[in-house]
């Protein structure tokens, strides 16, 4: 089982200081050759046994070690039945406009590998006791990142001057989980092995995305072909969805900032990048099974800036920036706000589905406003819905046709978005649930 914990941050300082620059040296995102170069306090550049993919700009070079960061990891974890563990690599990438982050790679072997076994082994790393001298930093990995931008913020200026670490932005850490066996139940598929993704939310001191890539069905022992195949498409889903986040969320931030122009050209020149980046992350995430972690990403900005993109459109529209950056960018805002909605309305994300000891935690559920019928919370629930049948076919049918009706209004931009949201509305009443039909009709 490898579990990979990325760390993310977002430097926004040449945006945000009149004449910053940070060093000249390392060249990012394509660091010099050769020899004896390092990042300060990081590590030595050097390059990675594999090769990045096709589109994975720069990252065939990593500083390795991170040396401002350490981690106490114990050689066997028995009490967590967890095995022998190990880490595997440290490194720092930058991608020479604002993304970078520091990545940790784990090993642990347990006896049973199942999803429980999977999320365990994702809290444990994630709770291992980690060390910034220099910041001044010791606690729990998961809780580093506010630490790590005053890190990177340093090393990348010369001794004395201001870092302006304000303007390093640093994001909740990301944890993927590799298993070699199922994590559900063999579905006897003849076909060649392939990675299935699934995506959960586990409660800790700051909320923590648990991707988990598992192969569709059990490989045979010896069966050195298959398990080449799987690792190749779990490198590819755990590099893509990665990337796909990160950058969702960097562009959430971009519009965040108190920027004094919307359409600066290095404004301009980052949104184009990151929506082509985007774009073709999730060209790439189509061949696996992971629509839900797709919308999961894109829903990044409603989720973190709910209620702003109506405000954003209306600043783009106005604004000089290129038209085919604003019609890329609106197409971005509809995408997530569409998503959010599948996202909040649909998508069972494991939240809160944390295992703790022979425990498994996230049963408990207070301060829950459900309204409606038909509700069930909980493991193993059920609910039977007794609402009118008539009444609830009558409601849904009359939306459905009426999202097809808006979808047909091709000449207005907004169309699609309007018709995804009436779409999910008339989910909502077929499944009885009229209250909250009613409140997805509000958006509209």
């Amino acid at each position: 089982m490898l579990i990979s914990i990325y760390l993310p941050f977002s430097d926004y300082r040449t945006l945000m200081v009149p004449g910053f620059r940070r060093l000249a040296k390392p060249t990012w995102p394509f660091p010099d050759q050769g020899d004896g170069v390092h990042l300060r306090s990081i590590g030595a550049i050097r390059q990675r046994r594999k090769l990045g993919f096709e589109g994975w700009v720069g990252e065939d070079r990593l500083a390795f070690g991170v040396n401002a960061l350490t981690v106490q990891l114990r050689r066997r974890d028995d009490a967590h039945q967890l095995g022998r563990l190990r880490l595997i690599r440290k490194a720092c990438y930058f991608d020479g406009l604002t993304n970078g982050r520091i990545e940790l790679l784990f090993g642990a072997e347990p006896p049973n590998i199942d999803k429980r076994a999977a999320l365990q082994a994702a809290g444990y790393f994630l709770d291992l006791k980690a060390r910034i001298a220099k910041g001044g930093f010791e606690g729990p990995l998961v809780s580093v990142p506010p630490a790590l931008a005053r890190l990177w913020a340093d090393v990348t200026v010369s001794h004395g001057q201001p870092s302006h670490s304000e303007w390093v932005k640093t994001g909740r850490p990301v944890c993927i989980v590799e298993c070699d066996q199922p994590l559900t139940p063999d579905r006897g598929s003849q076909q060649e092995t392939e990675a299935v993704v699934q995506l959960a939310l586990i409660a800790r001191p700051r909320r923590t995305e648990v991707i988990l890539i598992a192969p569709s069905r059990s490989i045979e022992p010896g069966g050195s072909d298959s398990r080449s195949q799987f690792r190749f498409a779990a490198r590819y889903v755990r590099t893509y969805s990665l990337r796909l986040l990160q950058n969702a969320e960097s562009l959430s931030l971009l519009f965040a900032l108190p920027l004094a122009a919307i359409d600066d050209d290095r404004v301009q020149n980052l949104v184009n990048e990151y929506t082509r980046q985007i774009n073709r992350s999730r060209q790439r995430m189509e061949p696996f099974r992971a629509a839900d972690l797709v919308q999961y990403c894109y829903s990044a900005f409603e989720r973190l800036y709910p209620g702003r993109i109506a405000a954003l459109r209306v600043q783009l529209q106005n604004s000089n920036i290129r038209p085919n950056l604003v019609r890329k960018m609106l197409q971005f805002l509809d995408l997530s706000e569409a998503a959010n909605l599948q996202v909040s309305g649909g998508i069972n994300l494991g939240d809160g589905d944390m295992v703790q000891g022979d425990k498994v935690m996230g049963d408990k559920y207070e301060n829950i406003d459900a309204k409606g019928q038909g509700i069930a919370i909980g493991r193993g629930a059920t609910a039977k819905v007794t609402a009118s049948s008539n009444n609830v076919d009558s409601i849904h049918t009359a939306l459905a046709s009426l999202a097809d009706e808006v979808r047909k209004q091709s000449g207005r931009d907004d169309a699609e978005t309007e018709a995804t949201l009436v779409e999910a509305a008339a989910k909502k009443a077929g499944e009885g649930d009229e209250a909250g039909a009613a409140a997805i009709l509000k958006k509209s």
